[in-house]
Order: structure tokens, then sequence, then C-alpha cells
């Protein structure tokens, strides 16, 4: 290239001097530009990210309690809560997590009883070069003791929902998992005693999004000095990453540029073969 344009600028006719450079400028030009257009997706690599949520909600409702006392004396009776949750992150992209258990003490207003409300929820995105992980739990336990002399009938409802969603372009990654988890130790005669549910969501191996949710109305019968427990736990987990697009190497563009001259040079042979 640089040697046609030396050509060109060294033409002289009788007339003096004259620059007949206009076909070595054009390609130089579209050199230029090319090299141009390489460096700037050299210098601004476009980001690929990774993002997930999760979440899961569970409610335990107390719909029902009785007793054979003839004067519906619950006196003895004992439902003790205790929560428990766990929230953490790792790595250095963004990441939102919150875990919460409340408990309601004595929703029908007989003087005892119990509802509860489970919350657990994290979501994260890794931008360029950033790897993060996301995790929070949420813990209820429920203690029910009967200290009185009759037996007593206790009707709860649970419900649960979860959700999980995981995305990544072709180089990046997420993935994300959505859990609960439901045990009842004592005398159950209604309902399951046990329930475990877990859904995953994929960004490289599908699906990349994921639902559930269920309902399981159960019962417990409490003889005298009879105990009884209810172990709730929600939980979310995920990690997403992020990768810079791969930038074409230093070599790619150094055969770019040396194709974009050899096309000029034959131009400028088939130019000079006609004339």
């Amino acid at each position: 290239m640089l040697l046609a344009f030396i050509f060109h600028l060294k033409t002289y006719d009788e007339r003096g001097f004259t620059l007949m450079m206009t076909p070595a400028r054009t390609h130089l030009s579209r050199l230029l530009a090319s090299l141009a257009l390489a460096g700037t997706v050299l210098v601004t690599p476009t980001v690929q990210a990774g993002v997930f949520n999760s979440s899961t909600v569970a409610d335990l409702l107390l719909t029902g309690i009785t007793t054979t006392d003839p004067n519906g004396d619950f006196t003895g009776l004992t439902i003790d809560g205790f929560p428990d949750f766990e929230t953490d992150t790792f790595g250095t992209g963004t990441a939102n997590v919150d875990a919460n258990v409340e408990f309601f003490d004595d929703p029908f207003g007989v003087g005892v009883g119990i509802d509860a409300v489970l919350n657990a929820s994290s979501n994260a995105q890794a931008g360029k070069g950033e790897i993060v992980d996301a995790l929070a739990d949420s813990f209820a336990f429920i203690d029910i003791f009967n200290g009185t002399d009759d037996e007593i009938t206790i009707d709860f409802f649970l419900n649960w929902d979860l959700e999980a969603a995981a995305s990544a372009p072709a180089n990046g990654d997420a993935y994300a998992e959505a859990f609960f988890a439901f045990e009842a130790i004592g005398n159950v005669v209604g309902g399951n005693d046990f329930i475990s549910e877990l859904i995953i969501a994929d960004a490289l191996f599908g699906p990349p999004d994921a639902m559930t949710s269920g309902d399981n109305p159960f019962t417990l019968l409490l003889e005298p000095d009879g105990l009884a427990t209810i172990d709730i736990a929600t939980g979310t987990i995920g990690f997403a990453d992020g990768i810079p697009v791969p930038v074409p190497p230093v070599s790619m563009l150094m055969a770019l540029g040396f194709v974009t001259l050899i096309g000029a040079r034959l131009g400028v042979t088939a130019r000079r073969a006609k004339s």
C-alpha cells in the first residue's frame, strides 16, 4: 500500500509535479478505517452478565383448635415458636438477600395458638469478570405441649410458593435453587407429616426458570402431656458470573491488514496493466 502511494505521489508530466494519489488514498482510507474499528473493539469489549433470582414463601395458619374439656379451657396448652435465618453473599457482583420469620400469637383469641410466615429470597448479577454467590434461609421451629388433662385437636393449613430464574449469554453462567421443607412430629391424624420441594433454574442446561406451589392441611391430636413439633424451612441459593466477549487476537488483525494491503496492490497492478 505504501509503495503504491509513493508511486502515485512521484508521477510527473510536462506541466510539473502532479499529485495522482486518489486510488492509493481510497485504499489507505479503507485500511485505516478497518484498523480504527478493530481498535474500538479492543478498547470497549461488550460485557456479558449472568443473573439469577429465587424466592420462597411459606404460610402456616391455625384453622381450628378444640378440646374435650366441657368448658373449653386450654389452660396448660403451650405453643411456642422459635425463628432462625441466615443470609450471605460471596464474590464481587451485585447481590441482594433477605430472610424473615414472623409469628402471630393467639389468632383465634382463645389464649393460645400461633400462625407463622416465612420468607427467603436472593438475587444477584455479575458483570465483566465477576462471580457472585448468594443464599438466604429461614426456619421456623414450633413446639407444642398439652399440659391439660384433656385431649386437644389442632388443625393447621400450610401453603408455599417457590420461584427461580437464571439467565446468561452464551459465555456466561447462572444457576438458582429454591427449596421448602416441612416436618410434623407427633400424632398427625390428617394430612402429610413430611414434605420436601426443590426447584432449579439453570441458564446453561435449563430450564431457565421454574416455579411450584402447594398446600397441606394437617391435624395434630395431643393426648394429655402429649408433645408435637413442627419444623419448616425455606431457602434460596444461586450464583452468576459475567465474562467479557472475546476480542479478535492481534494476529487476526494483522492478517486482516495484510489482506487489505494485498487487495490494494492487486488493484494498482490491474490499473497499470490496462494503461
